[in-house]
């Protein structure tokens, strides 16, 4: 009965060992808390986007656990840019040599091609896979529900504009990550300090993020805040509630303007640019792995989070994107005229 109950134990141990092993052979994550054993562990950031340059940042750090590299940028000895072709061989595409990060590629991103991209520095190497989305296009944009409030001090006025966004578009039969990013193009005022009024002297336009936040109460489980600009600011989500479906996503937006009269008449149209950006499944991870690991961060009554890294013999996240962009217009000297 004893050897019976020895070998199930050893037979147990030794499935445990080799389980232990077959996750070891996975991407790493980030440890939070444990300090792995070794130095200066190489660091890469980007994102591979399609019709693109690849910007690359790459750095080092003494401690996995560390978000971001101890050295922002650090002496390159060489980066080598692959891309896959048939047969899953794949072919040199471009090469630098002893160059100070971050690297700006020449080529750019090809929408469904799949890149290896291999860094030597510090005595060391990482490497990292991946592929560029194929592209989503957004059928149509709907703005509803439109509340203005207003209000005034001399000659500045303001208005803060809350609406429900709802893009539609048609999911692939795949598995498949979004983010919903949106920005207002506003004219820009020269602001007089000494008064705090605008004059009429227009200097430029400049685009501002849309605030974003849940419209419908099933999105709570799958919508996350994703931010990281220039590139993008919004909304992510997976597309597990309508894999391969045409669908709707709601969000509540809100946008904040200051006007003048003259501004009102010159520039009556306020145009919302609207993005629909089909991103990877390792971005999608790493965000979500990092909201999880903020909020246990002073917890220690919670576990710790590893923040996912999809770059092999080092860490970090090289991203892969896919864009599209739609132009919605919103009569804002008629929005304004009824609030009155």
């Amino acid at each position: 009965m004893f050897g019976n109950k020895y070998t199930i134990m050893k037979t147990n141990f030794i499935i445990y060992i080799f389980m232990l092993l077959l996750l070891a052979s996975c991407y790493k994550d980030y440890d939070i808390y444990k300090q792995a054993e070794g130095k200066n562990y190489i660091v890469i950031n980007g994102f591979l986007e399609r019709d693109s340059s690849f910007i690359l940042s790459i750095g080092k750090s003494d401690l996995p656990s560390k978000l971001t590299p101890e050295d922002g940028n650090i002496d390159v000895d060489s980066i080598k840019i692959y891309k896959f072709i048939d047969n899953n061989d794949k072919v040199l595409i471009e090469m630098a040599k002893n160059f100070h990060s971050p690297y700006n590629s020449q080529c750019k991103g090809v929408q469904g091609a799949q890149y290896y991209i291999e860094v030597f520095a510090i005595g060391k190497k990482a490497s990292v896979v991946n592929r560029i989305p194929d592209t989503v296009g957004i059928n149509s944009i709907n703005i509803t529900d439109i509340r203005v409030d207003t209000f005034s001090q001399g000659k500045i006025n303001s208005a803060n504009i809350n609406f429900i966004l709802s893009v539609n578009f048609t999911d692939p039969d795949t598995e498949n990550y979004y983010i919903i990013s949106g920005y207002y193009i506003s004219p820009v005022f020269y602001l007089d300090t000494s008064t705090y009024q605008y004059t009429d002297s227009l200097l430029g336009i400049r685009p501002e993020p849309i605030n974003f936040d849940y419209a419908d109460i099933q999105q709570i489980h799958n919508l996350m805040r994703m931010y990281m600009p220039p590139r993008f600011a919004g909304m992510g989500f997976s597309d597990a509630l309508f894999n391969g479906q045409n669908y709707t996503m709601r969000l509540r937006a809100n946008i904040s303007l200051n006007y003048t009269s003259e501004l009102l008449t010159t520039y009556p149209m306020l145009p919302l640019l609207i993005e629909l950006i089909t991103i990877d499944k390792a971005m999608y991870k790493h965000a979500e792995t990092k909201i999880k690991y903020y909020r246990t961060l002073y917890n220690p009554f919670m576990e710790p989070v590893n923040v996912y890294s999809n770059v092999r013999g080092g860490f970090g996240l090289v991203g892969a994107l896919n864009r599209v962009r739609k132009v919605k217009l919103l009569n804002i000297r008629q929005l304004l005229t009824i609030n009155k």
